[in-house]
């Protein structure tokens, strides 16, 4: 799952701003808003991130 370039970009952010606008994504790591939208579903389904309102991304906690 986060052995994508993409998804491991997405959750570096995430985590390091704990709350990230789905548009400075997109921005950031370069996207359409339909392939991030993508790998935010991927990534949500899996319990690494939430969406918390709107266009706001939030990491989930894990112990690595």
């Amino acid at each position: 799952m986060v052995h994508q370039r993409v998804r491991l970009g997405i959750l570096t952010i995430a985590h390091e701003a704990r709350r990230v606008e789905f548009g400075y994504l997109r921005t950031q790591l370069q996207l359409t808003a339909g392939n991030l939208s993508q790998h935010l579903a991927v990534l949500e389904t899996a319990g690494s991130v939430r969406r918390i309102g709107g266009p706001v991304i939030t990491a989930q906690s894990h112990a690595w």
